[in-house]
């Protein structure tokens, strides 16, 4: 379609020649924040946006108080007035999510009779005439998937959202061909909430789908993104993703800064149109997501913000580099620009500066390699020394050497394939739910008679002597997890585990195809059956745990 032509061309304007892009014409992902001025923020916190270069800001002017009667708009608040001030003074643009329910509407539900659908697009229309030049996209709903689509009785929901976009885009095309309409607002990814949507027609009618990747690690945010890319190509021509809420509530200011640096890598390398983190500003009751303060001091994810929006990304997209270890994780934004972390190893540039992920200078020209995402910059080739992890269930998560099994009361196991939920994706099967294994978690099904147990394998791809480390960590509740660990089909540990255990003490020899299973299942009764794991296999002597990076999830 003519606009969606005309959007990439703009977002292609801001690409760097020669730049290491996802593919030819691939713009260069813009990272922005999370604002709540239309829930009374003060204005002067907009500034802070600026300070970190931001380069857009997600927020809303809701529609209940933006028409408060029919046909009759109130637009020119403060909110408008703050948007607009950080438009016009940083250069950047806005999102703005925009929720399709009015009480004066099809009686507060998610509009879906024709009245009422036109209604909302002509709201729509009328914010970007009052705000020309300044908004981005629309993003037409908030996490859709998680209650915020109320439809009445009889309504199909999926047709519904579809028919509304469609009244969206032929609405404000016209006037506003530039501005992006986004559907989906996924709270996480939820690609089988999404393939609704697909099946329905969203992707011939939205210019790109919006998800709100929250989770501890970002580790692997890219394997799920992959799979929402390979959803989409099952139902015609993907569309751009925009993550257009992601970080966490973590338990501490300092844990931050290192997943932001590896979320925004992650994401550039996938694709993701842009990235809003959530949020600019602490709340009450998420006091380690902010990257400020509400006293307007700086926290870490601030700093590694800024060293990614002036140092990182307009240098390029990031570009996955082999070392030759499947588990590093080095990318190359541009020519000279370097992010890297991993189970192990060492990195040695020829040149640069080596910068923490809160852009504190390291010493040294050499990186050892670690959970924590490293920066380098003005290098323009490196050596990489292997380490002694020889694989680690984490960042080798969702590909060969490793699989995913269920083993059934018989004793058969059978290959788990993709099983897609209204949140997230994790290897599991329709048959065994709530069986599942993600790249760091998972549950398993049934009581003692009649179990469905999880079995993560490592199959070596080499002949190897190496040192065996494992951990679970059970989920409050229930009679515990029973757990065991089998070399070449054989159990060498195990227990009942109602806490959590680990096992470090096995060395083992693998010729080639022979395999490492951690079985887990039900004890007797079902229940309260979630864990947390992590295996790794180092060198034999080696020293490293299996929570070497252990965090409040128990094993990770």
């Amino acid at each position: 379609m003519r606009r969606r032509a005309l959007i990439a061309a703009i977002c292609t304007a801001f690409a760097v020649a020669g730049s290491a892009q996802q593919q030819p014409g691939t713009p260069l992902m813009r990272l922005g924040v999370q604002t709540h001025f239309s829930q009374n923020w003060p204005a002067a916190w907009g500034d802070r946006a600026i300070d970190v270069t931001a380069g857009s800001l997600r927020d809303s002017i809701p529609w209940a108080s933006g028409e408060p009667r029919p046909g009759k708009y109130a637009i020119e608040g403060s909110v408008a007035g703050t948007l607009s001030r950080y438009c016009h003074r940083s250069g950047g643009d806005v999102l703005l999510t925009l929720d399709p329910r009015h009480p004066l509407y099809d009686g507060g539900h998610t509009v879906s009779t024709p009245t009422a659908m036109a209604a909302y697009a002509a709201y729509v229309g009328t914010v970007l005439d009052r705000l020309p030049g300044c908004v981005t996209a629309i993003e037409v709903g908030n996490e859709i998937n998680s209650g915020n689509l109320a439809y009445p009785k009889g309504v199909d929901p999926a047709a519904a959202y579809v028919a509304l976009l469609t009244v969206v885009r032929d609405h404000i095309e016209p006037r506003h061909p530039s501005v992006a309409i986004l559907g989906g607002s996924t709270n996480m990814i939820g690609t089988g909430f999404l393939e609704t949507l697909f099946k329905a027609g969203m992707l011939g009618v939205a210019d790109g789908v919006a998800v709100h990747p929250y989770r501890h690690l970002a580790d692997n945010i890219d394997w799920e993104i992959a799979h929402l890319d390979a959803t989409m190509r099952r139902y015609g021509t993907p569309i751009p993703i925009w993550a257009t809420e992601f970080s966490d509530n973590y338990p501490t200011p300092d844990l931050a800064a290192p997943e932001l640096v590896k979320f925004v890598t992650l994401m550039s390398a996938s694709g993701v149109r842009r990235a809003y983190w959530y949020a600019l500003i602490d709340q009450r009751f998420f006091r380690n997501m902010g990257l400020f303060t509400q006293s307007q001091a700086a926290k870490p994810a601030a700093e590694a913000f800024t060293l990614l929006t002036t140092h990182m990304l307009p240098a390029g997209r990031a570009q996955r580099i082999d070392t030759g270890d499947r588990d590093v994780r080095l990318y190359r934004f541009g020519a000279d620009r370097w992010v890297v972390w991993g189970p192990s190893g060492t990195l040695r540039f020829d040149a640069g500066r080596i910068l923490s992920a809160r852009n504190r200078p390291l010493p040294g020209t050499s990186v050892a390699i670690g959970p924590d995402p490293v920066v380098v910059i003005g290098a323009g080739r490196f050596a990489f020394t292997r380490g002694t992890v020889l694989a680690d269930s984490l960042s080798g998560y969702g590909s060969a050497p490793w699989s995913y099994w269920v083993e059934g009361a018989d004793g058969q196991r059978h290959a788990l394939g993709i099983l897609d939920g209204m949140w997230t994706s994790a290897f599991g099967s329709r048959f065994t739910r709530p069986l599942a294994i993600s790249d760091t978690g998972g549950a398993v099904a049934g009581d003692a008679a009649h179990a469905a147990r999880a079995v993560i394998r490592y199959t070596a791809p080499a002949a190897m002597t190496a040192r065996i480390a494992a951990c679970i960590a059970k989920s409050p509740g229930g009679d515990g997890l029973d757990v065991a660990l089998l070399v070449r089909g054989k159990r060498v540990a195990g227990a009942v585990v109602v806490d959590r255990w680990t096992a470090t003490d096995q060395t083992v020899t693998l010729r080639t195809g022979e395999t490492v299973d951690l079985s887990v299942g039900p004890n007797q009764i079902p229940g309260h059956d979630a864990f947390t794991y992590r295996i790794r296999l180092t060198e034999a002597g080696s020293t490293i745990s299996p929570d070497a990076t252990k965090g409040p999830a128990g094993c990770i």
